[in-house]
């Protein structure tokens, strides 16, 4: 008898401990809008259907966000109140390739800081000209190369060679 009490006693905490729980910030897509409504899905959403989302701090109009729904591959959420129904949208983030799909002359990035990670290279071409960084050097390789400087232009190294 103790030992079916004991299990009732560690199930009911069990129980009190998963109500206490909340959600944490998590990631999320954007179903639909419509009415005015944003619509997103999320995993570990108990109600497996799309709720409603509030449109968080972000640099971005409901309008801007309307007309550029289809290119966010995902959001970033949060919960009011640990409530899954009141998901808080904190961050979007979109596909390059799709925007590029969208607009094949220009993509424009504008932030105060961009940040490029990469394992082993990073390569940037443009015509004739690339720059390739990788773990040990950085590469310029170009028709014409030009250096500018408001102020000094200083080339430092342990060993420098021209030509």
């Amino acid at each position: 008898m103790k030992t079916d009490t004991l299990i009732e006693t560690i199930e009911t905490k069990a129980e009190e401990y998963l109500e206490k729980i909340t959600i944490q910030a998590t990631y999320g897509k954007i179903i639909r809008i419509e009415d005015d409504e944003i619509w997103i899905d999320f995993d570990n959403n108990p109600d497996t259907t799309p709720v409603i989302a509030k449109l968080g701090c972000l640099h971005i109009s409901f309008d801007e966000l309307e007309k550029s729904v289809e290119l966010v591959e995902s959001v970033k959420i949060d919960f009011e109140d640990g409530d899954t129904q009141k998901p808080v949208i904190r961050d979007i983030f979109c596909s390059i390739s799709k925007l590029r799909e969208q607009n094949d002359e220009e993509i424009n990035l504008t932030a105060k800081k961009i940040v490029l990670n990469a394992e082993t290279e990073i390569q940037l071409t443009c015509g004739n000209s690339t720059v390739v960084l990788n773990k040990k050097e950085i590469f310029n390789e170009s028709d014409n190369l030009v250096s500018t400087s408001r102020n000094s232009n200083r080339i430092m190294g342990a060993d420098i060679q021209l030509n």
